[in-house]
């Protein structure tokens, strides 16, 4: 496998690198995280890190889908990097912080997407919150805020009405697994989803700014270099239209490691999502809470599928999701 990603590399040099090719290139092979997921989904991709020289850093990756339902997202993903770099509203500067698309399609017996490698630093939740923590983590989210108006130039779908659709994908079906779910674990939710229901339903006839998302938008897909945000992973691109979709996301990962409800009770991490939200919807800012608990009914629908619909599952997700819908309504009162 790595044999033929080095002579593809060897191949393509000067198209995609310019200059003369180095006289080592190695390969180091590994694999996909997805903490958390299903060992299916965890190890659906291979990562082949391409280096030159005595490099440390590598300047390519190729992903090599494991299973068969991996490849369209690659695919989904190369074609969304090529459409980012062909839009010159974005600019240079913006398209440094997002891979460059080099190939996608078979290598030898595998199909594969090659990208150049971003670098930066990780975020790391610390195991002691604190102020330090929080000022820390305020602070990158801000950067990666601004990465995220930026973004907005290729991802922006102007100022729509939420019609009766919108309200059905968005609340109703999510609700309905969620609710079902509850019920499969014994747990009483129903004056919760009500609760949610009626507030989705007054949001209807209601004009926001509508934007395309990142869909995946933690701190396993984003890294920091200086004042820079660097974003990888745009698999699940578009997925979304929710403004407030990617910033929910983020908070919740920066201000908490196990994406527990405790994260949203930081008055840091309140205040950040609240003026995300002042910045995004304008005189609409009041719609927050509801659209912050659509972001937060998705994620819980993802989880659920990914581990099994069944009891187990249910058992296990819906008390740590209630914790997090209250204290996210509290937050944000109406």
């Amino acid at each position: 496998m790595t044999s033929f990603f080095e002579q593809w590399l060897i191949d393509n040099w000067r198209k995609d690198f310019g200059g003369d090719r180095p006289g080592r290139i190695s390969i180091v092979k590994t694999a996909s995280s997805g903490a958390g997921l299903p060992a299916k989904e965890r190890e659906s991709k291979v990562f082949l890190l391409a280096f030159h020289g005595k490099s440390s850093r590598p300047f390519a990756v190729a992903k090599i889908p494991r299973f068969a339902h991996a490849a369209p997202k690659l695919k989904k993903e190369h074609d969304t990097l090529s459409a980012m770099h062909a839009e010159s509203r974005l600019g240079a500067a913006f398209l440094r912080t997002v891979p460059a698309p080099l190939y996608f399609g078979p290598i030898g017996p595998e199909t594969v997407s090659v990208q150049s490698a971003l670098h930066g630093r990780l975020h790391r939740a610390s195991a002691k919150p604190g102020a330090a923590t929080s000022r820390d983590c305020a602070r990158r989210f801000d950067m990666a805020r601004q990465w995220t108006r930026s973004f907005g130039a290729f991802a922006n779908c102007g100022e729509a009405e939420i019609t009766g659709g919108t309200i059905v994908s968005w609340f109703i079906q999510p609700l309905d697994v969620f609710g079902r779910a509850a019920r499969m674990a014994g747990v009483a939710a129903d004056p919760l989803v009500e609760k949610i229901f009626h507030e989705a339903e007054a949001l209807q006839g209601t004009r926001l700014p509508l934007a395309r998302q990142h869909g995946d938008f933690t701190v396993s897909n984003v890294s920091f270099d200086g004042g820079e945000c660097r974003v990888l992973d745009f698999e699940h691109y578009g997925a979304e239209k929710n403004p407030l979709f990617d910033l929910m996301w983020l908070a919740r990962s920066l201000w908490s490691g196990a994406y527990g409800a405790a994260w949203v009770r930081d008055p840091v991490a309140a205040n950040a999502l609240g003026e995300s939200a002042g910045q995004i919807l304008g005189q609409n800012a009041g719609a927050a809470r509801i659209l912050y608990t659509q972001a937060l009914l998705k994620s819980f629908v993802r989880k659920f599928m990914l581990q099994g619909a069944g009891k187990d599952a249910a058992t296990e997700l819906v008390p740590w999701y209630i914790e997090e819908l209250e204290a996210l309504r509290g937050v944000f009162a109406a």
